[in-house]
């Protein structure tokens, strides 16, 4: 389309055949005069100014000053025909020097052939894309996640219960004449022997698969959006069969029956008790968890603290009236390994799972109504954006 983009002398260029110490004299003496939008004017992948600007891949155009500083009168005549005419500004082009960069001296004489590289050196037509399959790796590459996540919780519940079961154990062993009776000091050392041994574990395990080791937690991440469906079906059936393995391993290695280890509820609670009991406990841990681990914030790196203090705090609560489960792999494990399941052992379940949709739903709606707006200012750490 016809545009008065070009310069005359461009023109004059094109018209006819001169030679090229014809043009570097009328480089060197003529005064250019375009007629250009600065806002309207298209830039696509054949606007040599576009490409030279690239980096990485991402591109950029010029504005006005770069452009009269950048320009090129055989350029500016090949992509005369593409832009279109404004006459309302103008801008005056300076002839070009030498201080242009290689690539662009060299793209003078391309003749507007379209080039593949940009000005550091790397092929702009073969860039991955974030969206694309190969690059990412595919659906083997999530599979692979999957397994590693669920060695991880697999290993971790083995280490998690391990400890916190063998611990457990002691008590019964140290006062046998105790009738299985708990006084304030056991009750301390079991709530100490799960908080820490949930704390160190967690914080080992916390890269490789979160450190959850309770299929509540996953049930109530998955329901909260902060896990993949995907990840807790992988994530379950590792904790159940870790919880198995530790509580094996627990019998076979310490003196004493692991059946001391079962969770129970102690005389004058009922059931429903201890499923309300058992509900509050799991809220409080997973509401912990969402809060600390699956909210980031600036001390992520220390939610395992505060997730092993929460199990903590639950426990000198719990371990009396419940047994302080909070976790039904934690209440499975020992049952399978004594081959022996109280009547009431479906409320360390059902128990355990209300909690952790309670703190689900709480994480809800708090997220829904933009909690980060009514305490502003907790994760700063300059006292000016307090």
């Amino acid at each position: 389309m016809p545009s008065t983009f070009p310069p005359p002398s461009v023109e004059r260029h094109h018209s006819r055949r001169r030679s090229g110490r014809q043009d570097d004299a009328e480089a060197q003496t003529g005064n250019y005069q375009h007629h250009i939008s600065h806002e309207n004017t298209p830039r696509n992948s054949q606007d040599p100014y576009y490409q030279a600007t690239s980096a990485g891949g991402a591109y950029q155009t010029l504005n006005p000053s770069q452009q009269q500083q950048n320009y090129n009168p055989t350029h500016d005549s090949i992509q005369a025909q593409q832009a279109p005419a404004d006459s309302q500004n103008t801008s005056t082009y300076q002839p070009p020097t030498s201080s242009h960069a290689p690539h662009q001296r060299r793209s003078a004489h391309t003749d507007g052939r379209k080039s593949n590289r940009g000005p550091d050196g790397h092929n702009l037509q073969h860039q991955p894309s974030p969206f694309d399959y190969k690059s990412q790796g595919g659906r083997w590459e999530d599979i692979r996640g999957h397994i590693v996540a669920m060695s991880g919780e697999f290993v971790g519940t083995i280490m998690f219960l391990w400890f916190a079961l063998s611990a457990a154990q002691v008590t019964s062993l140290s006062n046998p004449d105790a009738g299985g009776l708990q006084t304030p000091q056991t009750l301390l050392f079991i709530a100490l022997a799960f908080g820490f041994s949930l704390t160190v574990n967690a914080w080992a395990f916390y890269r490789i698969s979160g450190g959850l080791f309770n299929p509540a937690v996953v049930v109530g991440m998955v329901v909260a959006g902060t896990l993949p469906w995907m990840r807790g079906l992988f994530l379950i059936p590792a904790q159940i069969l870790g919880c198995m393995v530790a509580a094996a391993l627990v019998q076979c290695m310490f003196p004493g029956d692991v059946a001391a280890t079962i969770t129970r509820l102690s005389p004058g609670v009922s059931i429903a008790r201890g499923l309300f009991i058992e509900m509050f406990l799991t809220a409080l841990l997973v509401f912990t968890i969402l809060m600390l681990a699956a909210e980031k914030h600036q001390a992520t790196f220390l939610a395992p603290v505060g997730i092993g203090l929460s199990l903590f705090v639950a426990e000198l609560s719990g371990v009396y009236f419940t047994g302080g489960s909070l976790n039904p792999a934690r209440s499975f494990g020992p049952s399978v390994a004594a081959r022996s399941f109280p009547g009431h052992h479906w409320i360390y379940w059902l128990g355990p799972i209300l909690g952790a949709l309670l703190a689900a739903a709480y994480y809800r709606l708090v997220k829904y109504l933009n909690y980060q707006e009514a305490n502003p200012g907790q994760d700063a750490t300059d006292p000016k954006d307090q």
